[in-house]
């Protein structure tokens, strides 16, 4: 799957419209937290959960024709953030050996929220991006920067817990790589 793009706008109260710029023949999955909430058809999404009033969920947003072998850890990074007025647009970015390479740029169009999806990215993988708002003349902000690493199955560590009666202390022993 390519890299893609979604406005985020509040419809009202608890409810987040949520659309996206990839077009697909196959229908789009819809995710939170690991649990799929729809399959649409079309390049949008209403988020009803009632615990986000504030500000919106994050959701992953797959298309069904992409193998997805472990969706509770998705392959993708996801960068969300609040519109910032009197911008242009925002300039996101991935480091690559020394230099930053712009991925896209996403105009803003008045939303309230915009994210930013990328490729999957390989197990294990170590990644940096960042994200500018830009003026009419292309000039940007300051940038906001996130360092991951992608660890979507992970070995299972090797210790010994023990649940101590009479202090109420649980004691994890093992050995530190």
């Amino acid at each position: 799957m390519s890299e893609w793009a979604l406005t985020i706008t509040k419809a009202e109260e608890g409810r987040w419209l949520f659309t996206w710029d990839v077009e697909s023949e196959s229908a789009f999955n819809i995710y939170h937290e690991g649990i799929l909430l729809a399959n649409v058809t079309v390049g949008e999404y209403l988020s009803e959960l009632p615990d986000y009033v504030d500000s919106p969920p994050v959701l992953e947003i797959v298309d069904s024709s992409d193998v997805a072998e472990n969706v509770t850890y998705p392959p993708f990074v996801r960068l969300q953030w609040r519109r910032v007025a009197g911008e242009t647009g925002y300039r996101i970015q991935e480091k690559v050996g020394m230099s930053w390479v712009t991925r896209r740029e996403i105009m803003d169009g008045g939303a309230e929220y915009y994210a930013f999806q990328s490729r999957a990215l390989p197990d294990g993988s170590v990644s940096q991006w960042r994200v500018a708002a830009f003026g009419q003349q292309g000039d940007a902000g300051s940038y906001v920067s996130f360092s991951l690493e992608i660890v979507r199955n992970p070995e299972e560590p090797d210790v010994d817990m023990l649940y101590e009666d009479s202090t109420g202390l649980l004691v994890i022993s093992g050995e530190s790589s």
